[in-house]
């Protein structure tokens, strides 16, 4: 099965460890798994070292929207950047979206 994980949140919050547990949880689940950092997500990729261990977990799909005005040497570990055609594709594959 696919999932899709959508990282929206900002900052070292609740809302972020919730999402970074759904995920987890993805993984402990075996699915393969593609995650997208977007909006105030981004941010995530600069400043919280929680999402690292992704790459531990094998987590190997991991993408930032276009959109966004980081760039790719500000980000903690590697994600590639994709625009929101991909986006539609990578959903549109989905089995399971987690928000």
């Amino acid at each position: 099965m696919k999932a899709l994980a959508l990282i929206t949140a900002a900052g070292n919050t609740d809302v972020t460890q919730w999402q970074f547990n759904k995920i987890m949880a993805a993984i402990a689940y075996d699915l393969e798994l593609n995650i997208v950092f977007m909006c105030a997500g981004v941010e995530q990729l600069t400043n919280n070292k929680i999402w690292k261990c992704l790459e531990l977990y094998g987590v190997e799909n991991i993408f930032v929207l276009e959109q966004n005005l980081y760039t790719p040497q500000n980000y903690l570990f590697g994600a590639t950047k994709i625009d929101t055609n991909r986006l539609q594709q990578l959903i549109q594959l989905s089995d399971i979206i987690i928000p």
